[in-house]
């Protein structure tokens, strides 16, 4: 019996296809620079472009070709944008993010801190045991590609957590009024098998051409699924989804009748991760493939000429007397331009000749090359990348001062980038994995006091925290400077300074564990018992010293000196000296 829905579908399928026809048009532009970019960047990223389909088939192998590819050096700083993206950003082996509140009250709170803590550690470990840091660095790849990236984030009953990284040209996009991405569609190729074991029998029977490649055994025939997420429009009402979706997903087959859908599935999350590079208009994006694409169409130009230039060098077309027509000659490789006048020697005997002599210098085409190598490297900020994998290596001459800025221009360039892969894929990721977790028993439940409130992440990356770095505790270091000069002439302006607080300052840009740093009232503590001691210390010593004075005294007084004591002798001069005018 086939699947039935509580939705109108006819009326619901129109306006799919509505809504498909213009998230197709917005993105025809985008094609032709795209089918480039993959061609010269990375051709297994285009597939769908390239074979000229929606979707990847099950042979589109035969598809991926490289044969626009000689010097590998933009396919090299792609990977190396990608990986430095991931260290940089995400990093498996790093805490990148923190989840916290807004109410510093709240957040001070011990079962608070707790449970925030608790939660960030489960998600970082589902995060570990998923898919999901292998599917953002293939995302971080594509942004640097084609300045844009997509991918599904949806459960997974082993892992929790399970990413579908979209390739370029299977998917399309829509954006809000905000400039937010709120659409996605998709098409990708699914066996008749395969849509029995994903959509149940009912609604893949209901079609009949995966009835009837069933009923004749040709199960891995493949058919395209099409795959619209978009949050619940109001009209026509889509009955399956109940009132707390935040997002519908619906499924049907290409070409099937418009009474046919596959399934209606509901997201109480929002499941899209499109982050864009830089975004100009619509809701694609630009990114650094874009902007270093002539210089890798330059560069296999020089690269073929700087292999014409050798193989001429080494085998030079040659140039032969007409009489040697029929001689035997092997002078493979190399062409032989026969002629009537000249090419004999003083003995009278037929002698081959260059043709005209070579003169290219292979020297200047490499330094161009290298040229051109450098701008597609900076271009993709390889630099920086290599900057901050040498931390270590740095001289140690170098001042905190000097290291800042050193980075401080090249992490102005990245900086909106982070920013917007904070909104447009580091954000929705947080968000639905902590819904997925939560619904799913993985996390701990909240506390009463969090009822209500709104968790926020805090990012504590190395990009995010280098970029912290460059502003405020650059600014930090630059008024240390200024104040150590001035304070040579008036040493008492350092009394403007709070040390203490600069300290906590510094400790919250570097993402410090705060169990490292203090706080204030221990440091208010630990400074009152530091002088109590030294308080302690001084009338121990004044009391010593008293002691003293008191057995020096003693021994004075017992000090006999002509039937008096010492001291009594001592008084007595004093006093004679006293009255003597």
């Amino acid at each position: 019996m086939p699947k039935t829905f509580k939705t109108d579908v006819p009326a619901l399928r129109r306006r799919l296809d509505a809504r498909a026809a213009s998230m197709r048009l917005e993105r025809d532009p985008h094609e032709a620079v795209w089918r480039e970019l993959a061609s010269h960047f990375e051709p297994r990223f285009g597939r769908p472009l390239t074979d000229g389909t929606d979707t990847a088939p099950h042979n589109s192998q035969a598809a991926i070709r490289d044969d626009k590819i000689i010097n590998s050096t933009p396919r090299t700083a792609l990977s190396r944008l990608g990986s430095g993206m991931q260290g940089g950003i995400t990093s498996p082996s790093n805490q990148w993010f923190r989840l916290t509140v807004d109410n510093p009250d709240l957040a001070e709170r011990p079962e608070i801190k707790v449970w925030l803590d608790d939660c960030t550690r489960r998600m970082a470990a589902a995060f570990s045991a998923s898919n999901i840091y292998t599917a953002l660095h293939q995302m971080y790849r594509h942004l640097g590609c084609f300045g844009t990236a997509a991918a599904i984030v949806v459960p997974d009953p082993e892992s929790g957590l399970h990413a579908i990284v979209l390739d370029e040209g299977s998917y399309w996009l829509a954006s809000n009024n905000r400039g937010r991405v709120n659409r996605l569609m998709r098409q990708f190729s699914l066996t008749a098998s395969q849509i029995i074991d994903e959509f149940g029998s009912d609604a893949a029977l209901a079609n009949t051409a995966v009835k009837n490649a069933i009923d004749s055994c040709a199960n891995e025939t493949h058919f395209t699924v099409c795959h619209l997420i978009e949050p619940p429009p109001a009209e026509p009402k889509i009955a399956d989804i109940d009132s707390t979706a935040r997002y519908s997903s619906v499924y049907w087959l290409r070409g099937a009748p418009a009474d046919q859908l596959l399934a209606i599935r509901p997201f109480k999350y929002n499941p899209i991760l499109a982050p864009r590079w830089d975004i100009l208009a619509g809701s694609y994006g630009t990114g650094p493939g874009h902007v270093a694409l002539s210089d890798a169409k330059e560069l296999q130009r020089l690269e073929i000429d700087l292999l014409a230039a050798i193989a001429k060098s080494v085998n030079p077309p040659l140039t032969a007397p007409d009489s040697m027509r029929d001689e035997p000659i092997n002078a493979f490789p190399g062409g032989i331009t026969f002629r009537q006048d000249g090419g004999i020697d003083p003995d009278r005997r037929p002698s081959l000749a260059p043709l005209y002599e070579m003169r290219i210098s292979t020297a200047d085409i490499r330094a161009q090359i290298d040229a051109v190598e450098r701008r597609i490297e900076r271009t993709f900020f390889s630099d920086l990348f290599a900057m901050m994998l040498n931390l270590n290596a740095r001289p140690k001459v170098m001042t905190a001062r000097e290291v800042v800025e050193l980075s401080q221009e090249k992490m102005s360039l990245l900086g909106p980038v982070l920013t917007a892969m904070n909104t447009d894929l580091l954000d929705p990721l947080i968000d639905a994995a902590f819904s997925i977790l939560y619904e799913a028993g993985r996390l701990p439940p909240a506390p009463e006091t969090l009822s209500g409130v709104p968790l926020s992440v805090r990012y504590v990356s190395v990009l995010h925290t280098e970029q912290q770095s460059t502003s405020r505790l650059g600014s930090m270091i630059r008024l240390m400077d200024f104040v150590g000069m001035i304070a040579q002439a008036h040493p008492s302006c350092i009394d403007k300074i709070d040390a203490t607080q600069a300290i906590d300052e510094a400790a919250d840009v570097l993402a410090v564990p705060g169990r490292v740093i203090r706080s204030d009232a221990d440091v208010a503590g630990l400074r009152k018992s530091r002088a109590e001691a030294q308080q302690q210390a001084q009338m121990a010593a004044s009391m010593a010293a008293a002691a003293q004075a008191a057995r020096a005294a003693r021994d004075l007084s017992e000090t006999r000196l002509g039937g008096n004591s010492a001291l009594d002798a001592i008084n007595q001069t004093i006093i004679a000296g006293a009255q003597t005018p």
